[in-house]
């Protein structure tokens, strides 16, 4: 393996005055400490994803953890979700994605202290749309007695979907005595005799 270790840089600056025939000497010392720079020790970012309008969940480990060093800094690198930001202390990734449905590549955290900037391995934030389509679970027969009223909520079939969301009959046909509410899904009605 290799080892980094801290430097020492020190400036010396000498400058000479000459005042009425007599030369004085004023030197200016200044050392300072330089660590050496962040070392990427991983594991990689992984690809991620977020809804609009969803605070966008950094990931896991969090950013600090997968690097060594001292007095580092934070930023982002490459072009990121305008609504996301990395606090430049702490390391998080914060911020409610409003952007357009996109896929944002090539994405990398720097870490950066006076030794220098080592970015992460590059990587994916993809946008996704707030809505959610409809997904239908089991839809049992319907059994109604002649001359009674009956009534079966759609959208109590429903195991996702965005709502508020609108309700149709695209194939086939309801008995013509009952009806389907297209906003709320409900279809209702009286059996008849077939």
């Amino acid at each position: 393996g290799s080892a980094t270790v801290s430097y020492r840089l020190t400036l010396t600056v000498n400058s000479q005055f000459q005042v009425a025939g007599s030369t004085a000497i004023y030197t200016q010392t200044h050392a300072e400490e330089i660590p050496p720079p962040p070392v990427w020790i991983g594991p990689n970012i992984n690809n991620a994803s977020v809804a609009q309008g969803q605070e966008f969940v950094g990931p896991t480990p969090a950013i600090p953890a997968r690097w060594t060093g001292v007095a580092i800094e934070w930023s982002l690198g490459g072009t990121w979700p305008a609504d996301l930001a990395i606090n430049p202390s702490t390391g998080d990734i914060e911020g409610t994605v409003t952007d357009a449905v996109a896929s944002y590549s090539g994405l990398t955290v720097i870490a950066t202290n006076g030794g220098g900037s080592v970015p992460s391995n590059e990587f994916d934030v993809e946008v996704l749309s707030d809505v959610e389509a409809p997904v239908w679970g089991v839809v049992a027969d319907q059994v109604y007695r002649e001359g009674e009223p009956a009534a079966v909520a759609m959208s109590n079939h429903l195991t996702a979907g965005t709502t508020p969301m609108t309700f149709a009959i695209i194939a086939g046909a309801l008995p013509q005595t009952f009806t389907l509410d297209t906003t709320t899904g409900i279809i209702s009605g009286t059996g008849t005799e077939s």
